[in-house]
């Protein structure tokens, strides 16, 4: 009521240092000599967002976090949103740009991570949440007679089992994404892989196999390897004996 108060609203001024004066006068018209005030407006944080954010992983994964921040400000990461408990510093790289989120690290279910910058002068932004949900992943994939030896011609047999795991994918060649023949797989959620050798060469052969859940979370995959091992010949009898 007195205008003894003076609010500078950074977005009506220009960057710089600026000067008002302020007097103050009395009920008789009274006024006392002019006081200085100046103040200077800096340049503040612009905005700084994430490539990703609102996304889902699975519990064995891991997922980069980068941000657009063409002004190089300091980037500061967080576990809270009050701002106090720092991320582990061994998740962050590329002067704070880049975080590394491994879904080992944090709980199943929704998590947040949250950010602000800081310019030069010392100007902050608030802070910006990066929320993400860890699924639980398949584990314990094993597969039964692997490394076994087969007779050329026999069947080489092999059973997939796990935990949390609902499908098993087999495959001829994992890195190129070459399936096996769907001929050879079989049971519930495929976890049966049989193959026929009798066309097959002597020598060591692989396939491999991968755990589903049905969240779509897999396991890393199990190389399943045989031998096929060469049929002796007829056996014959040579000459005549008399007992």
């Amino acid at each position: 009521t007195n205008n003894n108060t003076l609010n500078v609203n950074p977005s009506l001024w220009t960057e710089g240092t600026h000067n008002v004066y302020v007097i103050g006068e009395n009920s008789n018209g009274c006024h006392t000599d002019p006081i200085n005030i100046n103040f200077t407006i800096v340049q503040g944080v612009t905005n700084v967002s994430s490539d990703i954010n609102n996304f889902t992983i699975c519990q064995t994964e891991s997922k980069l976090i980068n941000l657009d921040n063409p002004n190089n400000f300091t980037v500061t990461w967080y576990t809270n949103s009050a701002g106090t408990q720092n991320l582990n510093s061994n998740y962050i790289t590329n002067n704070g740009n880049t975080v590394n989120i491994n879904g080992l690290n944090f709980s199943l279910g929704n998590n947040s991570i949250y950010y602000r910058v800081q310019n030069s002068a010392g100007c902050i932004s608030t802070l910006m949440p990066i929320s993400f949900n860890v699924l639980p992943a398949p584990i314990n994939l094993t597969v039964t007679n692997n490394n076994s030896n087969v007779c050329q011609g026999n069947y080489a047999e092999f059973e997939a089992a796990g935990q949390n795991i609902t499908s098993y994918q087999w495959y001829k060649d994992y890195a190129s994404g070459l399936v096996a023949d769907p001929s050879y797989v079989s049971g519930t959620g495929n976890y049966k892989l049989k193959v026929p050798t009798g066309s097959l060469s002597p020598g060591i052969y692989n396939y491999y196999v991968v755990g589903v859940n049905s969240n779509g979370c897999q396991t890393e995959p199990i190389k399943v390897t045989f031998n096929v091992k060469l049929l002796p010949g007829n056996t014959t009898i040579i000459g005549e004996n008399t007992y």
